[in-house]
């Protein structure tokens, strides 16, 4: 039993809960708190396949990098990108966002939404399903090319 339990909390921290998200809605708010909050390996990991390509692309180009060097120093969350995080946090508006009561919207197969309304007004983030769960679309949401 003592060694079930071992192997049991070994997998529950090396699968965060972050790791799968159940809807739109709960992919595009861990997103946000994680960028909110400085967590940028939990929100590299919550970023679509295409948000990632997206800024694997940014990263090579402005720091004059390999895009397979661009991916490591995402992956691992490189000090030297501080200041790239920071946009990504100005952009999607993180700090407004992540406090707030997020909502699933429209799906159409592997495309979904997820939308907050309110007095302060309305917001849609587009999510994306793949095989480990919903994930955050960053430059589709904020119509970055």
């Amino acid at each position: 039993m003592k060694k079930f339990l071992v192997v049991l909390l070994t997998f529950v921290t090396l699968c965060p809960a972050w790791a799968r998200c159940k809807d739109p809605a709960e992919a595009a708010q861990q997103f946000l708190r994680a960028v909110a909050a400085g967590r940028h390996r939990e929100a590299w990991s919550l970023m679509s396949t295409h948000s990632q390509q997206f800024c694997v692309v940014q990263v090579a180009n402005q720091r004059h990098v390999s895009l397979s060097r661009a991916e490591a120093m995402l992956g691992r969350d490189d000090p030297s990108l501080r200041t790239w995080w920071e946009g990504v946090q100005k952009t999607s508006r993180a700090q407004d966002w992540a406090g707030k009561q997020f909502t699933s919207g429209n799906i159409y197969g592997s495309k979904g939404t997820a939308f907050i309304g309110g007095l302060t007004g309305h917001m849609e983030f587009t999510c994306y399903k793949g095989p480990d769960g919903w994930k955050f679309d960053y430059p589709e949401t904020y119509h970055l090319k």
